[in-house]
């Protein structure tokens, strides 16, 4: 991966190495075995918990929904819950959900003030820039409130809280910012390019720090109501310090 010269050499290496190391068959059989497990099962019920207390009123938007494991979960849970994305990944148990596909990087493609509340878990850092302000625009046209949550860097030690004791936040933080930023788009990269064979994912890596969402939110007319550092949380294979945002429109 190291030695290729372009873009276009660079995935052909990253499906190479995916086919070789991360596919059902073969090597790396344990892998995609267990990953997918962890998709599909564990980690849908892990984000559930983290986010479900946030969620104001009862009709909900699944943006970037992909397979559509957490949306099966926030619609046993009782919510009213719709789902979008780029293009319908959806499995068996999200299929009777309500789905729209985007039309473009910024559409969302409902009325609105359709919704109370819309989850955006990890979706907007994958945002080019030119087009995250008018996604984030789109999304306050549809929800009211909105449940973000992103990778994030250079958090102050001052600002930590309960995730002051990570082990893990402790090691990220003796990086400068530069290299904590650099460590976020590589951790993309690979997870999704090579161990997921994923090549064809949009990367904006648009990656922020906390400071940098809020001013961000504050200038799109939305009010921060709450911002959780959760740090590296405990059974993610995808190891980022994440951050979770709640924020609603200003009427």
């Amino acid at each position: 991966m190291l030695a290729t010269v372009d873009g276009r050499e660079l995935y052909q290496v990253c499906t190479e190495v995916h086919q070789q190391f991360f596919t059902s068959e073969g090597f790396g059989s344990w892998f995609s075995e267990g990953y997918s497990t962890y998709k599909s099962q564990r980690k849908p019920i892990q984000d559930f918990n983290n986010l479900a207390g946030a969620i104001a009123g009862s009709k909900v938007l699944d943006f970037g929904s992909g397979r559509g494991h957490l949306a099966a979960l926030i619609a046993r849970a009782g919510f009213d819950c719709y789902t979008t994305d780029v293009m319908d990944y959806r499995g068996p148990e999200a299929g009777a959900l309500p789905f729209r596909q985007m039309a473009s990087p910024i559409d969302v493609p409902y009325a609105d003030d359709m919704f109370d509340s819309a989850i955006v878990k990890t979706v907007l850092h994958h945002v080019d820039e030119p087009d995250l302000i008018p996604l984030l625009i789109n999304l306050r046209r549809v929800a009211r409130r909105l449940i973000i949550e992103e990778d994030t860097y250079a958090v102050p030690a001052a600002s930590l809280g309960a995730a002051a004791g990570q082990i893990e936040l402790a090691e990220l933080n003796k990086l400068t910012a530069s290299e904590q930023f650099q460590t976020l788009i590589l951790i993309d990269f690979f997870g999704n390019s090579v161990a997921q064979g994923l090549v064809d994912m949009n990367f904006g890596f648009q990656f922020k720090r906390i400071s940098e969402w809020h001013s961000l939110f504050d200038s799109l007319g939305f009010r921060i109501v709450d911002t959780e550092i959760a740090g590296f949380r405990p059974g993610n294979i995808h190891k980022c310090c994440q951050v979770r945002f709640v924020v609603d429109r200003k009427e």
